[in-house]
């Protein structure tokens, strides 16, 4: 797709201003993740549209990691190297070898599919509270409030 010919959705031309006035390099979609994107009169992805149409010419590799299916290129500079971990190590190196192909490259994207797969909200479980307060875990112990027993191996308790 020619650039000439490339009209983006008001979201993604949005996205693509501000990343190029410099407020922001990194960005969170939310909402209809899942909805499709027109392209050439086709029905693609989200992932494909960022991959294929938003970033394909001004980014020299594009890697797309997905929690279950781990990491594949869409386009790869031929000077990107040492990437073993992304594609043959286990999986809690991706991350730090997604790290440094950010930071040896400053023409690479990384897309993150499902994304509250890699930080699950770790919110406590719910307990009725007249007012919205921070929670607080212990490990357990003597130091719990909750409990006196030494057995106690966590609990979540709001803080006064």
């Amino acid at each position: 797709m020619s650039n000439a010919a490339r009209l983006l959705p008001e979201w993604a031309e949005d996205l693509r201003r501000r990343y190029l006035r410099g407020e922001a390099s990194m960005f969170v979609l939310h909402g209809n993740v899942y909805d499709s994107q027109v392209v050439d009169k086709k029905l693609v992805t989200l992932t494909d549209f960022l991959a294929d149409v938003l970033f394909k010419e001004t980014r020299d590799t594009i890697a797309i990691y997905n929690v279950a299916t781990g990491v594949r290129f869409t386009k790869r500079a031929p000077t990107v190297t040492g990437l073993e971990d992304l594609l043959l190590g286990p999986k809690d190196r991706v991350l730090g070898a997604l790290e440094r192909l950010l930071i040896q490259s400053m023409r690479a994207a990384v897309i993150f599919e499902y994304a509250e797969a890699l930080a699950p909200t770790a919110t406590p479980p719910s307990r009725p509270t007249p007012i919205a307060r921070p929670w607080s875990r212990c490990t357990g112990g003597r130091s719990c409030p909750r409990s006196s027993a030494a057995t106690t191996s966590s609990c979540w308790w709001p803080r006064t």
